[in-house]
């Protein structure tokens, strides 16, 4: 309990219901819908088909992390966030990162699906801090040459600013 009487550990916010936990049998198409991700984001850095699909097993098996997806009208996956526990380099504490957000373009309505991963991954967090008895914060962030002052005002819209990344070649 704080000084103010108030638990930090409160209950989770209910979870977006469009968006669900993936499971073993998603492996296969967050697998592809990931590597949209990667394709409509150039960097310039090669990816590993071989890490991307060890990734995707282990959230779609709950282990290492969790993967919120949201289904199409077809039943194929449209949007996907990936989270998972980090441990900072100057700290015993964990905290939660978010290793991808990434709604796929056909399906980007008014920001809708985007709003819903956000609400997930907070509705994670609040679960697990609740669970654990403990406050798990969330890093959230995105990387992408392209709509940059677009994507900050959705992330903005979800969290507050704590650092900025630069790329150098």
């Amino acid at each position: 309990m704080s000084a103010s009487g108030i638990s930090p550990y409160k209950q989770a916010l209910t979870k977006p219901a469009n968006v669900r936990v993936a499971l073993p049998s998603d492996a296969p198409a967050l697998y592809e819908l990931l590597l949209k991700l990667y394709k409509d984001n150039p960097l310039g850095i090669s990816m590993s088909p071989a890490k991307v699909m060890s990734l995707v097993e282990n959230v779609c098996m709950g282990s290492g992390g969790v993967a919120g997806v949201i289904d199409g009208p077809n039943g194929d996956l449209v949007a996907s966030v990936g989270i998972t526990a980090f441990q900072p380099w100057f700290s015993e504490e964990y905290h939660l990162v978010q290793l991808w957000l990434f709604v796929d373009p056909a399906h980007r309505v008014g920001g809708r699906n985007a709003k819903s991963l956000f609400e997930f991954a907070k509705w994670h967090k609040d679960d697990l801090s609740r669970r654990a008895q403990r406050h798990f914060g969330i890093e959230s962030s995105f990387m992408s040459l392209i709509d940059q002052p677009q994507k900050a005002r959705l992330w903005n819209r979800h969290g507050r600013m704590v650092g900025m990344t630069f790329w150098t070649d």
